[in-house]
């Protein structure tokens, strides 16, 4: 029989050969924990600072807790086994994967006038859930405060990644489509799942994952920064005036959703799409569909400059947003 750490051993191996990252979740532990330490730094000393105390355990901090949503998905996506507190959640609530991201149609106007790719629990509803429970009123899925909290701040992360909103729906031969119920039954027209099945120059790499991960250590290396506390304190740096957020919070969510829906049509600006095929391997094992794709050359810069724009909205509005319901 192994032992803990041999089966840890085995796993992370596991995890390499199949080219999952440590960071394969929406922005990457490196964006999401950057975004929780701009707020850490925005909240710092004040009352709201105190009354997180109230929900957080000792040592914990918005940054620290940024990822815990993402962990209680598995070992894959944060590289340790979920703790009681997570695997309690993910039994409580068996949807919860769904609670990162809606597949808008990148083509919509809107989140509240798109008529396909919504849910009612998908990341805007959840996040409207969490701020409600975190103001005493549980909703549907009865989150205790502390999930509120933990969700609240992964989710407006997630929100503000361009692959968690916009999606596009191909053909078989990548050609941009808009979706019915009947055409996606028929498979006339695929979901490529957030980007998820676009794999850069055919290979396991995928857009979603480019957007997680690659843009934000691109914007490290222009910034010359190596983890997430600096990057944070750099990106305040440029830009330290403090939002404040007038008007209905759940109102605020759609059309901060709207922001990141415009930012994902730009995302695919210029993505040549090849034709859908079969032969791909799932960059979480196993094998999928997909449809190879090759980005421009300018990509990194362009992805870097909207990822870094949305990272310090998201530390920003979360900050403004706990300053506002924890009164």
């Amino acid at each position: 029989m192994y032992s803990s750490n041999v089966k840890n051993t085995v796993r992370l191996i596991v995890v390499i050969a199949c080219g999952i990252s440590a960071n394969a979740f929406g922005w990457g532990g490196d964006g999401h924990k950057t975004i929780g330490a701009i707020a850490d730094q925005m909240l710092a000393g004040s009352p709201t600072s105190k009354k997180l105390k109230t929900l957080l355990q000792p040592g914990e901090s918005l940054s620290s807790i940024s990822t815990w949503a993402d962990c209680a998905k598995g070992f894959t996506y944060c590289q340790k086994e979920p703790t009681p507190e997570q695997k309690a959640f993910a039994t409580a609530n068996p949807q919860h994967h769904d609670y990162h991201y809606t597949d808008i149609p990148i083509d919509s106007v809107s989140y509240s006038e798109a008529t396909y790719g919504k849910t009612d629990h998908d990341v805007v509803q959840i996040l409207k859930e969490s701020i409600s429970t975190l103001r005493g009123n549980p909703g549907t899925h009865q989150f205790s405060k502390r999930e509120a909290l933990m969700l609240l701040t992964h989710m407006l992360g997630d929100l503000h990644q361009p692959l968690h909103v916009g999606a596009v729906y191909l053909d078989a031969n990548g050609a941009i489509q808009e979706p019915t119920q009947p055409l996606i039954d028929s498979k006339k027209v695929f979901a490529t799942e957030g980007g998820n099945k676009l794999h850069i120059n055919g290979t396991t790499r995928v857009i979603h994952g480019y957007w997680d991960s690659d843009a934000v250590k691109t914007i490290m290396r222009r910034k010359k920064v190596i983890d997430p506390a600096h990057l944070a304190t750099a990106l305040l740096d440029a830009n330290s005036k403090p939002l404040q957020i007038k008007g209905d919070l759940d109102k605020a969510i759609e059309t901060w959703a709207d922001e990141s829906l415009t930012d994902s049509k730009l995302a695919f600006d210029g993505v040549a799409i090849g034709n859908h095929t079969e032969n791909y391997k799932d960059p979480k094992g196993g094998a999928t569909d997909g449809w190879a794709i090759t980005l421009p050359t300018i990509y990194p810069k362009l992805a870097s400059d909207i990822a870094s724009d949305r990272l310090l909205l998201a530390g920003k509005r979360l900050a403004a947003v706990l300053a506002q319901i924890l009164k």
